[in-house]
């Protein structure tokens, strides 16, 4: 009877030790589960990445198609606006050769001032070229949306996983967001109502489907499963009622004090081969964890040298955007207040009548036709050097650098406090975060770095 409880101690301490060891695993090497970070699996199925992605492409699709109308819209307004404004001044040069009357010379600049006004307002060419760039972007991402599909679209022989992995995944979702995210605000509310019309239809398309080829309402739900505990281990041997109070897992035989004093030497306890096991299990998964935490502090280290690198490209080119910032948008803002105050110049010449106080009658021609020249040659420079563009491309590229270098420094001590590495996934976010904007801002970075 001893020897049969003594199995089924053996049996429990053998049981408790491996589930201790799938502990020890499942914290070492989480992956090994298959499951992705988020709660994804590492391996994405068919049936969830090809409807993801599709939905991705039908957003992205009427996304660009919108920006791509506005882009040709506002481009037609920068242009036209410039084209007529340089014409009125062109004609005001030529006032006594055209012997126009000061009248119509008036007309001329007053239209020229409601143009140059729009100009400054709506930010013609700035938003041109903003939308543009936006165009360029999502044309990427369709892209890597429509490889990611192809992918998802086909796997291994025989099953339901696809070639996409989570990470991946995670990648191309963080660029989709980053495409909408650059385009701006008014052109996303322009197509929310469009949005939501479609969201209602295939609402819609997915009641009808439920009604006929979806769930069956009238299926009845299934049985919960039930675990019922059972009577008796079955390793173990049959156990008198008589000594169920014995204690089963009791080490070894206690050595007892003779009646003369004396002790007697007593057999040596059996070696038991579950607990040599128990014991070669917990130093390997003490020897797992210790190379784990070496893995780790290994990897703190060279994310920390790559976050670092990236901080120190940044600093330089943060510098320069906002430097050629505040140089641009102060020549933009000193041409149009020229620009504003030769039209006012011209208006009141042209309206000054002969003999007044301002006597003006022979040179009246030869000013306003110098001071249309300049104003002619300004609104030139402005159609060639593209200032309101170039201020709001160095504005953009502040925010975004100025973005980015914070985030990088922020986990760069977050880093440096908890000496955990980041995720897989979040670490390549980062480094495609950083090597989108060097893509787009290469300029910057490589002249002004």
């Amino acid at each position: 009877m001893a020897e049969g409880k003594g199995a089924l101690s053996a049996q429990l301490a053998q049981i408790d030790h491996a589930e201790e060891e799938e502990e020890v695993e499942e914290a070492a090497d989480p992956i090994k589960k298959g499951k992705g970070k988020k709660g994804l699996p590492k391996v994405l199925p068919k049936t969830f990445i090809a409807p993801q992605c599709l939905q991705w492409q039908r957003i992205l699709a009427d996304l660009y198609k919108t920006v791509k109308q506005k882009a040709a819209l506002y481009q037609f307004y920068a242009g036209s606006t410039s084209m007529l404004i340089i014409v009125l001044n062109v004609l005001i040069v030529g006032k006594g050769d055209l012997k126009l009357s000061d009248v119509t010379v008036a007309l001329f600049v007053v239209f020229m001032t409601i143009l140059k006004s729009l100009q400054v307002q709506f930010q013609f060419s700035p938003v041109s070229s903003q939308l543009s760039a936006s165009l360029g972007a999502i044309r990427d991402t369709i892209v890597a949306v429509e490889d990611q599909r192809s992918l998802g679209s086909h796997g291994p022989k025989d099953s339901e996983d696809s070639f996409v992995t989570s990470v991946e995944y995670e990648i191309v979702k963080a660029k989709v967001g980053a495409a909408v995210q650059e385009v701006p605000s008014w052109v996303l509310l322009s197509i929310g109502k469009a949005k939501s019309k479609t969201v209602d239809a295939l609402k819609a398309d997915g009641e009808a489907g439920s009604g006929e080829g979806g769930v069956d309402s009238e299926a009845k739900a299934p049985a919960d499963k039930k675990i019922e505990q059972s009577m008796s281990h079955c390793a173990a041997p049959p156990i008198d009622e008589c000594e169920i109070a014995f204690d089963v897992e009791a080490q070894g035989p206690i050595r007892l004090l003779q009646v003369d004093g004396v002790h007697t030497m007593q057999a040596a306890a059996p070696i038991d081969p579950a607990g040599v096991q128990a014991n070669c299990e917990d130093s390997i998964a003490l020897a797992v964890a210790q190379a784990q935490e070496a893995k780790n502090a290994a990897m703190v280290q060279v994310q920390l040298k790559i976050l670092n690198g990236m901080t120190a490209t940044l600093n330089p080119a943060a510098k320069a955007a906002a430097k050629f910032d505040k140089v641009f948008h102060t020549i933009a803002t000193t041409q149009t207040a020229i620009e504003l105050a030769i039209n006012a110049m011209i208006m009141a010449i042209s309206s000054i009548p002969d003999g007044s106080f301002i006597d003006l009658s022979n040179e009246k021609n030869a000013v306003l036709a110098l001071l249309a020249a300049v104003n002619g040659v300004i609104k030139g420079i402005d159609m060639k050097m593209q200032f309101e563009v170039l201020r709001a491309n160095a504005a953009e590229t502040d925010k975004a650098i100025k973005t980015l270098k914070s985030k990088v420094e922020n986990k760069v001590v977050e880093l440096d406090a908890l000496q955990t590495p980041l995720e897989e996934a979040a670490f390549a976010a980062y480094k495609n975060e950083f090597q989108a904007l060097v893509t787009k801002y290469a300029n910057w970075l490589g002249n002004n770095a």
